[in-house]
Protein backbone atom coordinates (compact mmCIF):
# COMPACT_ATOMS: atom_id res chain seq x y z
CA UNK A 1 0.00 0.00 0.00
CA UNK A 2 3.14 2.09 0.39
CA UNK A 3 3.16 3.88 -3.22
CA UNK A 4 6.78 4.69 -3.40
CA UNK A 5 7.42 0.96 -2.67
CA UNK A 6 4.96 -0.06 -5.18
CA UNK A 7 5.71 1.86 -8.14
CA UNK A 8 9.57 1.63 -7.48
CA UNK A 9 10.40 -1.84 -6.43
CA UNK A 10 6.92 -4.10 -6.36
CA UNK A 11 5.55 -3.03 -9.94
CA UNK A 12 9.13 -2.98 -11.60
CA UNK A 13 10.02 -6.95 -9.87
CA UNK A 14 6.40 -8.09 -11.27
CA UNK A 15 7.05 -6.56 -14.61
CA UNK A 16 10.33 -8.27 -15.23
CA UNK A 17 9.09 -11.40 -13.86
CA UNK A 18 5.20 -11.86 -15.76
CA UNK A 19 5.09 -12.75 -18.77
CA UNK A 20 3.79 -10.42 -21.91
CA UNK A 21 0.45 -10.19 -21.34
CA UNK A 22 0.12 -10.87 -17.82
CA UNK A 23 2.54 -7.73 -16.87
CA UNK A 24 -0.29 -5.23 -18.12
CA UNK A 25 -3.35 -6.63 -15.47
CA UNK A 26 -2.16 -8.49 -13.20
CA UNK A 27 0.29 -5.92 -10.85
CA UNK A 28 -3.32 -3.97 -10.45
CA UNK A 29 -4.99 -6.67 -9.99
CA UNK A 30 -2.82 -7.60 -6.78
CA UNK A 31 -2.74 -3.87 -5.82
CA UNK A 32 -6.82 -4.28 -5.64
CA UNK A 33 -6.74 -7.17 -3.88
CA UNK A 34 -4.18 -5.74 -1.11
CA UNK A 35 -7.07 -2.84 -1.16
CA UNK A 36 -9.85 -5.29 -0.46
CA UNK A 37 -8.02 -7.26 2.10
CA UNK A 38 -7.94 -4.06 3.91
CA UNK A 39 -10.59 -2.43 3.19
CA UNK A 40 -12.36 -3.77 6.86
CA UNK A 41 -9.88 -1.24 8.38
CA UNK A 42 -11.35 1.34 6.97
CA UNK A 43 -14.83 0.04 8.14
CA UNK A 44 -14.09 -0.38 11.42
CA UNK A 45 -12.21 2.56 12.01
CA UNK A 46 -14.16 4.74 9.71
CA UNK A 47 -11.15 6.59 8.05
CA UNK A 48 -9.24 6.30 4.64
CA UNK A 49 -6.28 6.16 6.28
CA UNK A 50 -5.32 2.60 5.21
CA UNK A 51 -1.15 3.00 6.32
CA UNK A 52 -1.62 4.33 9.90
CA UNK A 53 -4.23 1.54 10.36
CA UNK A 54 -1.83 -0.99 8.72
CA UNK A 55 1.18 -0.11 11.14
CA UNK A 56 -0.85 0.19 14.00
CA UNK A 57 -2.08 -3.61 13.76
CA UNK A 58 1.65 -4.50 12.90
CA UNK A 59 2.69 -3.08 15.90
CA UNK A 60 -0.09 -4.70 17.87
CA UNK A 61 0.76 -8.28 15.77
CA UNK A 62 4.57 -7.94 16.78
CA UNK A 63 3.74 -6.92 20.45
CA UNK A 64 1.64 -10.24 20.77
CA UNK A 65 4.49 -12.30 18.98
CA UNK A 66 6.95 -10.68 21.27
CA UNK A 67 5.13 -11.62 24.43
CA UNK A 68 4.64 -15.13 23.14
CA UNK A 69 7.92 -15.30 22.44
CA UNK A 70 9.51 -13.76 25.73
CA UNK A 71 13.18 -15.13 26.09
CA UNK A 72 12.49 -18.46 24.16
CA UNK A 73 14.63 -19.72 21.04
CA UNK A 74 11.35 -20.62 19.39
CA UNK A 75 7.51 -19.72 19.85
CA UNK A 76 6.22 -23.54 21.58
CA UNK A 77 9.82 -23.91 23.34
CA UNK A 78 13.30 -25.01 22.40
CA UNK A 79 12.61 -26.90 19.10
CA UNK A 80 11.04 -25.33 16.22
CA UNK A 81 7.84 -26.10 14.84
CA UNK A 82 5.33 -25.36 12.53
CA UNK A 83 4.50 -22.20 13.90
CA UNK A 84 7.55 -20.98 13.74
CA UNK A 85 7.83 -21.38 10.37
CA UNK A 86 4.90 -19.30 9.25
CA UNK A 87 5.68 -16.31 11.54
CA UNK A 88 9.66 -16.62 10.39
CA UNK A 89 8.39 -16.35 6.77
CA UNK A 90 6.29 -13.26 7.74
CA UNK A 91 8.59 -11.85 9.77
CA UNK A 92 11.85 -12.41 6.98
CA UNK A 93 9.53 -10.38 4.54
CA UNK A 94 8.98 -7.34 6.88
CA UNK A 95 12.54 -7.41 8.68
CA UNK A 96 15.02 -8.36 5.40
CA UNK A 97 13.08 -6.43 2.30
CA UNK A 98 15.13 -3.73 0.76
CA UNK A 99 12.57 -1.00 0.11
CA UNK A 100 12.34 2.85 0.13
CA UNK A 101 10.09 3.24 2.92
CA UNK A 102 10.42 -0.12 4.90
CA UNK A 103 8.12 1.45 8.71
CA UNK A 104 7.82 -2.59 8.83
CA UNK A 105 11.44 -3.13 9.56
CA UNK A 106 11.78 0.14 12.04
CA UNK A 107 8.49 -0.80 13.90
CA UNK A 108 9.76 -4.52 14.23
CA UNK A 109 13.14 -2.76 15.71
CA UNK A 110 11.65 -1.69 18.51
CA UNK A 111 11.07 -5.15 19.70
CA UNK A 112 14.62 -7.10 20.25
CA UNK A 113 13.58 -10.49 21.00
CA UNK A 114 11.57 -10.55 17.21
CA UNK A 115 14.55 -9.23 15.77
CA UNK A 116 17.12 -11.84 17.68
CA UNK A 117 14.35 -14.32 16.30
CA UNK A 118 14.36 -14.16 12.73
CA UNK A 119 19.01 -13.63 12.62
CA UNK A 120 19.01 -16.57 14.70
CA UNK A 121 16.46 -18.68 12.17
CA UNK A 122 18.07 -17.36 9.17
CA UNK A 123 21.47 -18.15 10.91
CA UNK A 124 20.98 -21.70 11.42
CA UNK A 125 18.49 -22.15 8.51
CA UNK A 126 19.49 -20.32 6.04
CA UNK A 127 23.29 -19.41 6.31
CA UNK A 128 24.45 -21.11 3.44
CA UNK A 129 21.42 -20.27 0.84
CA UNK A 130 22.07 -17.80 -1.88
CA UNK A 131 19.84 -17.69 -5.27
CA UNK A 132 20.45 -19.59 -8.23
CA UNK A 133 22.31 -17.56 -10.87
CA UNK A 134 19.92 -15.61 -12.77
CA UNK A 135 16.80 -15.39 -10.45
CA UNK A 136 16.37 -11.52 -9.23
CA UNK A 137 17.12 -11.31 -5.20
CA UNK A 138 16.02 -7.66 -3.73
CA UNK A 139 18.69 -8.44 -0.53
CA UNK A 140 21.71 -8.99 -3.24
CA UNK A 141 21.98 -6.04 -6.27
CA UNK A 142 23.90 -7.63 -9.31
CA UNK A 143 27.87 -6.72 -9.17
CA UNK A 144 29.69 -5.49 -12.00
CA UNK A 145 32.84 -6.77 -13.01
CA UNK A 146 35.78 -4.57 -13.78
CA UNK A 147 35.91 -4.25 -17.92
CA UNK A 148 40.10 -5.84 -17.46
CA UNK A 149 38.48 -9.13 -16.19
CA UNK A 150 38.11 -12.39 -18.78
CA UNK A 151 35.06 -13.19 -20.30
CA UNK A 152 33.09 -15.57 -17.81
CA UNK A 153 31.60 -18.27 -19.38
CA UNK A 154 28.18 -18.09 -20.57
CA UNK A 155 25.39 -20.99 -18.37
CA UNK A 156 23.85 -23.34 -20.63
CA UNK A 157 20.48 -22.79 -21.23
CA UNK A 158 18.36 -25.55 -18.78
CA UNK A 159 15.77 -27.77 -20.20
CA UNK A 160 12.26 -26.21 -19.73
CA UNK A 161 9.73 -28.26 -16.91
CA UNK A 162 6.53 -29.85 -18.48
CA UNK A 163 4.77 -27.37 -16.66
CA UNK A 164 6.26 -24.45 -18.10
CA UNK A 165 5.96 -26.09 -21.81
CA UNK A 166 2.23 -26.37 -21.38
CA UNK A 167 2.01 -22.79 -19.83
CA UNK A 168 3.87 -21.11 -22.75
CA UNK A 169 1.77 -23.27 -25.38
CA UNK A 170 -1.43 -22.22 -23.32
CA UNK A 171 0.04 -18.46 -23.83
CA UNK A 172 0.61 -18.43 -27.10
CA UNK A 173 -2.77 -20.42 -28.45
CA UNK A 174 -4.06 -17.42 -26.18
CA UNK A 175 -2.41 -14.84 -28.32
CA UNK A 176 -2.94 -16.76 -31.88
CA UNK A 177 -6.48 -16.82 -30.68
CA UNK A 178 -6.84 -13.41 -29.75
CA UNK A 179 -5.41 -12.45 -33.15
CA UNK A 180 -7.36 -14.53 -35.75
CA UNK A 181 -10.52 -13.36 -33.68
CA UNK A 182 -9.33 -9.60 -34.37
CA UNK A 183 -8.65 -10.47 -38.07
CA UNK A 184 -12.02 -12.44 -38.35
CA UNK A 185 -13.37 -9.41 -37.01
CA UNK A 186 -12.35 -6.83 -39.26
CA UNK A 187 -12.60 -9.66 -42.11
CA UNK A 188 -16.46 -10.25 -41.10
CA UNK A 189 -17.47 -6.45 -40.64
CA UNK A 190 -15.37 -5.56 -44.44
CA UNK A 191 -17.45 -8.14 -45.87
CA UNK A 192 -20.92 -6.25 -44.93
CA UNK A 193 -19.70 -2.89 -45.83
Amino acid sequence: MEDENRTKEIVPVYKRLLAFPERFYLTDSFYSKVQDRLSYLVRKKGTLDYLSEVYLAARECYQALSTKLGEKPYLLGDSPSSADAVVYGHLAVHYYSVLPNNKLKIIMSSFPNLVRYVEAIRETYFASWSPAKGVFSPRKSPVKKPASSSPTKIPEKQPKAPYQLQVERQRMGFLVGCGLFVLGYIFFHRIQT
